[in-house]
């Protein structure tokens, strides 16, 4: 199973899809990538857990955010842990 569900703040939006069910399983892509750079084993960890395969800030489905956000390690965790929220 497959849920595509995008998430929204007043400042953030951040694509991400959901495959399978179990303990989740958060995938987080390279500088470039998108939530699709897991495409060709995506099937197969979902069929032991739910996948999480976001596109970060900028990327893939995720537009730039409106207000700056530096691209770094240590900015990420925030909007990734509102995905895990949801």
């Amino acid at each position: 199973m497959v849920r595509s569900n995008p998430y929204a703040t007043p400042t953030m939006h951040l694509h991400h899809t959901r495959h399978g069910s179990g303990k989740p399983l958060l995938l987080v892509h390279g500088i470039g990538g998108s939530g699709r750079s897991w495409s060709t084993i995506l099937d197969e960890l979902a069929t032991h857990r739910e996948v999480i395969a976001l596109d970060l800030p900028g990327h893939g489905q995720t537009p730039r955010s409106p207000v700056p956000i530096p691209s770094t390690l240590w900015s990420m965790p925030l909007p990734i842990g509102c995905v895990l929220t949801t």
